[in-house]
Formats: structure tokens, sequence, C-alpha cells
């Protein structure tokens, strides 16, 4: 429980450190996004602070964020797009995290939704922030697996 908690207040101060380096997102999203993280913080600890809402408003900003990307990209461009691969990853260990706790206690359903669809939002601003820039997104075409 101490683990997700501090990864979430992690999480929620790279947001805070992003945003004096992404120039193409709006600020406002961002401090929107970290008041949320904030949230979510004590939501398995304590009261549920996250709402539909707040899925609802991750949901619009996908959709004025979305950039069409049908395969992988590596984690580059500018410093702005860096900073939202390294939010995107930093909120997949909020997830992992989640996990371990669901195996004593239960972490409700919508912050499962809010952290795989905050994760979603930050690679579509790092698209966003790179087309911006006329940053070319570079393919990662994977050894390991089939194509």
């Amino acid at each position: 429980m101490c683990d997700y908690e501090i990864e979430t207040d992690l999480l929620a101060s790279q947001i805070g450190e992003a945003i004096h380096v992404i120039r193409h997102i709006h600020k406002e999203d961002l401090l929107l996004l970290c008041e949320q993280v904030y949230h979510a913080n004590g939501s398995i600890r304590g009261h549920l602070a996250i709402t539909p809402q707040d899925l609802e408003k991750l949901k619009t900003m996908e959709e004025h964020y979305a950039i069409p990307c049908r395969q992988f990209v590596l984690p580059q461009g500018s410093i702005g797009a860096c900073k939202l691969h390294v939010l995107r990853s930093q909120t997949k260990k909020v997830i992992r995290h989640m996990h371990r706790i669901q195996k004593e206690r239960n972490a409700p359903g919508i912050l499962w939704d809010y952290f795989n669809r905050l994760s979603n939002l930050f690679f579509m601003m790092a698209l966003y922030e790179n087309q911006a820039e006329a940053i070319e997104e570079i393919p990662f075409l994977s050894r390991s697996y089939d194509s």
C-alpha cells in the first residue's frame, strides 16, 4: 500500500516537473492530471476519490491529443515527448503496485480504468508533442516477437 502511494506521489511530482518542458500540451490539462493522481493516491487506503467524470475528462483529452499510430515507436523525440514517455512508464509502475495490492485488498475498478487510460493518454500526448515539434517517430520492430 505504501509503495503504491509513493509511486503515485512520484507520478504527480513528475507531472509537475514535466509542465516546465512540455510546450504543446495545455498546462491546465497537466495540472488537472497532477491533481487527479493525488486524488487516486489515497483512493485505496481512504475514500475513493476518482469519479466517472474524471474518466470522462481523460477520454476528452485522449480525443483532443489523438495522433494515429499503428506501430510501436521508440520513446524518443523532443524533451517534452521524452518526459511524457517517462510519465507513461511511471503510470505502468503504479498499475503494477495495484496488482500487488489486489492480492490483499480490493483496488476499486475505476482506478484500474483510470490508470490504464492515463498511460494511454501520456503516450498520445508524447506523439502530439513530437508532431508539434516536427519530430518524426522512429518505429520499433521487435526481434523478440513476430511482427
